[in-house]
């Protein structure tokens, strides 16, 4: 399969810096989820999710093994195996911090006003870049993300590529936006 059609991400603008976010893996979009008996997909604030991919893009790319052992053989699979909590819930006392700031660097959170997103966990492999989600521990009040879990690897300097200019085209629409012109 092309590295085009493995991952792909893009963000339709819906209104006031808000869109719809699309990150495919082959032919499934990990947003897309069920909400009242309708399928949408990943609502989020450009601004934020641009943020957080520009600041853990790094994170992304080099080698920054998960800090506890565990069974699991992904990310998402390490972090729910080794007993993680509910991402943006705090942490049970007495959790070591290497995990939290490993959490923060590599776990998109999806638990609030800014986003309906599945738990994605992003972290560089021997092979890529690997992408995984697991949707099944925590549910969003009438939310079912339509994959619940799984994982794809994305060669480094495809996804660094794909993950530039989607930074690029959230920041035309930031621009955009606060500049009352219209989406093009």
């Amino acid at each position: 399969m092309g590295q085009e059609r493995q991952f792909r991400l893009r963000l339709d603008p819906i209104h006031s810096g808000y869109g719809w976010l699309y990150l495919f893996a082959g032919d499934r979009c990990l947003t897309d989820y069920l909400y009242r008996g309708r399928q949408l997909s990943g609502f989020c604030s450009a601004a934020d999710i641009r943020r957080w991919i520009s600041a853990h893009l790094p994170d992304f790319l080099r080698d920054d093994p998960f800090p506890a052992q565990t069974a699991g053989s992904t990310a998402a699979e390490m972090w729910f195996s080794g007993g993680g909590w509910l991402p943006c819930t705090l942490p049970p006392e007495g959790t070591d911090p290497a995990l939290t700031a490993w959490l923060d660097r590599h776990a998109l959170c999806t638990c609030n006003a800014q986003y309906c997103l599945p738990q994605l966990f992003f972290r560089s492999t021997e092979a890529g870049v690997e992408i995984s989600w697991q949707n099944r521990p925590f549910r969003l009040a009438e939310v079912q993300f339509l994959y619940e879990s799984g994982s794809i690897v994305v060669d480094k300097p495809y996804f660094e590529a794909a993950v530039t200019c989607f930074l690029e085209e959230c920041a035309a629409l930031i621009w955009h936006t606060k500049n009352w012109l219209p989406f093009c």
